[in-house]
């Protein structure tokens, strides 16, 4: 069966892949507009301002009402208004309310935040509970129940407790764990000609 989304939505749009089977209709320009749809193309739940692909059965969701980020962005050349985020789940409702200035996707039950008013990152449960305090300049989602973080400019990992699984050691980030295995560059100079790249295994610290 094809079928034909304009006849819903006669603007241009964007679709996405279906995941979870749900797939996102967006349209990128004024007026931002995101939905889900199902497998036979019927939209599924609530309109938001941007929505992304669920993950573990939560999709990052800005609705239709979310308040201004208020705080400064890194991007200085940027003039573009930015709103809160928060999380739908797959019926297309808003479970986890927008209150977040950045998210990563749900991964291990978990998702990297950045709370509203605040520049760090820290770890939310399903339920929207800040388990993992918003302590990190950097995070990304977790994998393989470890998830990369940084704080005083240094890069290392930790587990779902918050417990250190590596000590932040690192001056450039550590790609996610592939098969019990993570990547990391270290180099002490930019044009370092010695500079390597090693992997190493998820051994816990002392």
């Amino acid at each position: 069966q094809v079928v034909d989304l304009r006849e819903a939505r006669n603007k241009s749009y964007e679709v996405s892949d279906f995941c979870e089977e749900r797939a996102v209709v967006a349209q990128r320009y004024d007026p931002q507009e995101a939905y889900m749809i199902d497998r036979s193309g019927q939209e599924v739940g609530d309109t938001f301002k941007r929505l992304d692909q669920l993950s573990e059965g939560f999709a990052a969701a800005q609705p239709l009402d979310a308040r201004l980020d208020l705080l400064p962005t890194k991007n200085y050349f940027s003039h573009e208004k930015r709103y809160l985020w928060g999380f739908a789940d797959n019926s297309g409702k808003l479970k986890i309310k927008a209150q977040f200035r950045q998210v990563r996707p749900f991964k291990n039950g978990l998702a990297a935040v950045m709370p509203e008013g605040s520049q760090l990152w820290g770890f939310i449960d399903t339920s929207g509970k800040l388990i993992i305090p918003a302590i990190y300049q950097g995070a990304d989602s977790f994998s393989e129940e470890i998830a990369v973080v940084c704080i005083n400019e240094k890069w290392g990992l930790i587990d779902r407790s918050g417990k250190y699984v590596l000590k932040p050691a690192f001056d450039s980030q550590i790609m996610q764990f592939k098969e019990g295995l993570a990547a990391v560059y270290e180099a002490k100079y930019i044009a370092d000609p010695n500079a390597t790249i090693g992997k190493f295994r998820k051994t816990p610290v002392d």
